[in-house]
């Protein structure tokens, strides 16, 4: 029985066309609730089951709202005296709908898989949206905006990895200036990224699934956009402002880069570069990556994690040569933690010209940083699991 919907439809048709007449802008109509209880008991299920909680009548569409709403002028209404209170209100009031629709509270039952099947259009359209008034509205609200989705759980994310992605688009790749603000709500981002229990330590800890997770890490680490010529920097190939985001990458390398997708995408990031990239902040963040992993170097087995790390060290000592002592002395740090890990590229690139003279900084007589000793290839071999006669 679709009677309410019809009538409620009629009656916003009307209510649109009386609008057109008259000169004066009104607030949008309130949504109805996200969930609603049913009146009737299925046989042998109790009360509180989730199949109880329907869909309201009239129900919001969100799909067809989704589908326009990368039509609506958000900057144009924003910059209006008139519209911009009643749009604010319509945004708090979208962000309430939904987290209540993904996240319900209040409730023993669980519905969060049938909300998300139904709203994914809507999540992203809202993230979406989000991210296009970021940097236009007051500080306050777009923390009331954002925050509802800064909590664990697979729901929120949905918003939220949307909201980062476009964010990072919108005003980093493609912004004439990158502000304060927008560093900040991506720092809020990332913080929820490091914290989510994927990260966390267990068993398969740092295998990512899924969609949002992966695609907060792409944008968080700026490689969510392989080429765009016109975009105003990083996407274009102009990696000339990278110093910009070195506080993010180095944070979210340092907390959770030993996760095997996340240091292929750092690597990724580090391919792009090139040469532009800063050796200094590349040795310190490969460094953390190496240090956390040393309880967990099984992840990197089999990888080619290893040799392309290896290889941005090769490209950079090039590029820098010749290089400072302490920084030269880093790098080798990072090719020992490599040469530990099976890599035997890492081995030959201690001998290069780049590291040959490069001093310890210990005392005289002692051996030079790099300088592979018998010891030091006694320890690595027996390091890599070989049988007697290959360690010989």
């Amino acid at each position: 029985d679709n009677a309410t919907e019809t009538k409620a439809h009629a009656k916003a048709l009307a209510r649109a066309k009386l609008r057109l007449k008259g000169d004066v802008i009104q607030a949008l109509e309130p949504l109805p609730p996200p969930w609603a209880k049913s009146s009737t008991q299925r046989r042998g299920r109790n009360w509180e089951d989730e199949d109880n909680w329907i869909d309201p009548d009239p129900y919001f569409y969100s799909k067809e709202v989704a589908d326009i709403a990368k039509e609506f002028p958000i900057e144009a209404w924003l910059a209006s005296a008139r519209i911009r209170p009643l749009l604010e209100t319509a945004l708090e009031q979208w962000v309430q709908w939904t987290t209540e629709k993904l996240m319900p509270s209040g409730k023993e039952h669980n519905v969060s898989d049938r909300a998300a099947a139904d709203t994914f259009e809507w999540a992203r359209a809202l993230g979406d949206t989000l991210s296009r008034v970021a940097p236009l509205i007051d500080e306050t609200l777009m923390a009331r905006l954002v925050g509802p989705f800064l909590v664990e759980g697979d729901a929120a994310l949905a918003v939220l990895a949307r909201f980062t992605d476009r964010l990072v688009c919108r005003h980093v790749l493609d912004a004439a200036t990158v502000t304060a603000e927008t560093l900040k709500l991506l720092d809020s981002c990332l913080d929820r990224l490091i914290d989510d229990r994927t990260f966390q330590q267990g068993w398969r800890a740092g295998e990512m699934h899924g969609y949002d997770l992966p695609q907060m890490v792409d944008a968080l680490l700026f490689v969510n956009v392989e080429l765009a010529p016109r975009a105003a920097r990083f996407a274009n190939g102009n990696w000339s402002q990278i110093n910009l985001i070195m506080p993010l990458v180095t944070k979210l390398v340092g907390e959770i880069g030993w996760a095997t997708a996340v240091a292929s995408r750092f690597l990724t990031l580090c391919e792009r570069v090139g040469t532009p990239y800063p050796v200094a902040i590349f040795a310190d963040q490969a460094n953390a990556i190496l240090r956390a992993l040393a309880s967990r170097q099984e992840q990197w087995t089999g990888t080619l994690l290893p040799a392309r790390m290896a290889s941005v060290v090769q490209r950079l000592a090039e590029a820098n040569y010749p290089l400072k002592p302490d920084i030269a002395q880093r790098l080798l740090t990072v090719l020992d933690g490599l040469v530990d890990l099976g890599d035997r590229r890492s081995a030959a690139l201690e001998q290069s010209d780049a590291f040959r003279r490069v001093q310890s900084g210990h005392t005289e007589g002692r051996p030079r940083a790099g300088f592979l000793t018998i010891d030091r290839l006694r320890q690595r071999a027996a390091s890599l699991n070989l049988a007697p006669n290959q360690q010989a």
